[in-house]
């Protein structure tokens, strides 16, 4: 168990005394995914609009080059190191409980952390692109070439990383309002930008370019929203080691996570393209983050689940977390079902009406088997994010380390012989996440609710530094 939970819910990092935090409202957690969702729909709608337009507008083979950088750029996200959730969790709890102080410390822990692993990537990235590319000598593409767009996708590590933290913001303070806008801005600057850069020549380079300037303006943007989110409530910029100290073992297993998801969603796309080449990943890439809105639609639904939780912890509220992961995986459960049945059925016509019946002879089997692993999938998302809010985070860990792990491996084993249909089946690998719904339903039948008596609100309040020892007991 997180040792926080393991002390009074009422305290503070130094030891003085708030009242029982108020746990969130029921209609706010659907709000909130309410809200979650359109972050996700309204992007997903703009790649159906914009992906056979930039497939034939740039060739199969420029496509590939393209989705190879985003993959190079989304490859930096594991040194994330799961410090969104790991923020936001924090975020969500300090704010639960009043404790501005720790909330500072929490956000100014996580900006620094984020800024100085973003600039870190931009240099090591740059460096080594020449050392990327050679590896990639299989894609179909010049080597200098590769170099180039690599190079070019690495200046895009300090915004992605500015984002990142901008974005935890409204999650940890659960206004997915907000948090839906910077995810929106993102996906169609991207689309919107790269369909201008496609007018200027076939050049992969400027279209690359065009994402890393899409991602640079939602930084700025997402961080506005943050700061606007976080004045009224009176946070400044707080150092404080003893807060770092305290987020570092629940950040540990989140960037453990944080690999798995990685590997699963960038690293299988480079090596679909150093095996099959650059027109295959193209397909692999349709067809996969087509499918994906399966699970992507189960994770944004179920993403307030994790404030939430987190908030329900700090009081001592378990229980609720409880009731809440079962009604909203049996949920899940059906949503998934019903989606799955419709995307099988209409796969042909529909593959055949976006990208052609050329593009879909190659898209529509690895699809097929696609959907029916990542449905499967997205009926664990409650429990990842139950898990994270609770403070288990070596449940989704070890989930997605083994997961993402296992589908590499089963990448390179399936697709030499079977092409995209041996990629698509290792993404069945990833299956092994339902440890995570069989761990927390395990630990949530076993948890009994905390009845603790509000401390008396006159009790260490006083003003004190944030890095000073708590105070002695009698």
């Amino acid at each position: 168990m997180d040792r926080e939970q393991e002390g009074p819910a009422d305290r503070g990092i130094h030891g003085e005394a708030f009242p029982a935090p108020p746990q969130p409202e029921n209609g706010r957690v659907g709000r909130n995914a309410a809200f979650s969702f359109l972050g996700f729909g309204i992007p997903a709608v703009a790649t159906l609009l914009f992906t056979p337009f930039l497939l034939h507008r740039m060739g199969a083979s420029n496509y590939g080059l393209w989705v190879l950088s985003t993959a190079f750029l989304g490859l930096g996200g594991v040194f994330d190191l799961g410090l969104s959730t790991t923020t936001a969790r924090y975020i969500a709890r300090h704010h639960a409980r009043g404790d501005t102080l720790a909330l500072s410390a929490t956000v100014t822990a996580g900006v620094t952390l984020y800024a100085v692993i973003g600039l870190v990537l931009t240099v090591v990235a740059f460096m080594l692109a020449p050392q990327v590319a050679a590896l990639l000598d299989g894609a179909g593409a010049p080597t200098d070439q590769l170099t180039r767009i690599l190079r070019i996708a690495a200046l895009g590590f300090v915004p992605m990383m500015i984002k990142n933290a901008a974005i935890s913001v409204p999650i940890g303070l659960e206004r997915f309002s907000r948090s839906m806008i910077i995810s929106m801005l993102q996906t169609l600057l991207t689309f919107l930008l790269a369909s201008i850069a496609t007018g200027f020549g076939d050049s992969v380079g400027l279209v690359v370019a065009s994402s890393i300037v899409a991602l640079t303006i939602t930084a700025v943007i997402g961080s506005v929203i943050a700061v606007g989110l976080l004045r009224p409530l009176g946070t400044t910029i707080t150092w404080s080691r003893r807060q770092a100290r305290r987020m570092l073992p629940f950040l540990a297993f989140t960037a453990a996570a944080s690999l798995g998801v990685i590997a699963f969603s960038s690293i299988d796309r480079l090596v679909v393209g150093a095996v099959l080449g650059t027109s295959s990943v193209a397909f692999y890439a349709i067809a996969v983050g087509l499918a994906a809105n399966l699970l992507t639609v189960a994770d944004v639904i179920s993403r307030p689940l994790m404030p939430s939780a987190s908030a329900w912890a700090s009081g001592g509220g378990l229980q609720q977390a409880r009731t809440h992961l079962r009604s909203w995986t049996l949920g899940i459960l059906a949503l998934e079902a019903c989606a799955a049945l419709v995307a099988l059925g209409g796969s042909d016509w529909f593959l055949t009406t976006w990208l052609g019946a050329g593009a879909a002879a190659q898209v529509v089997t690895p699809f097929r088997i696609l959907v029916v692993v990542y449905a499967t999938i997205g009926v664990f998302a409650p429990a990842y994010h139950v898990a994270n809010g609770t403070g288990y985070p070596q449940l989704p860990a070890a989930g997605s380390l083994v997961g993402g792990t296992l589908t590499i491996a089963l990448i390179l084993a399936l697709a030499p012989t079977w092409g995209l249909t041996g990629a698509a089946l290792a993404n069945a690998g990833y299956l092994v996440n339902v440890i995570i719904l069989l761990g927390m339903l395990r630990i949530l039948s076993r948890a009994v609710p905390a009845h603790r008596a509000p401390a008396p609100a006159s009790v260490g309040l006083e003003p004190r530094a944030l890095d000073a020892p708590p105070p002695r007991r009698a």
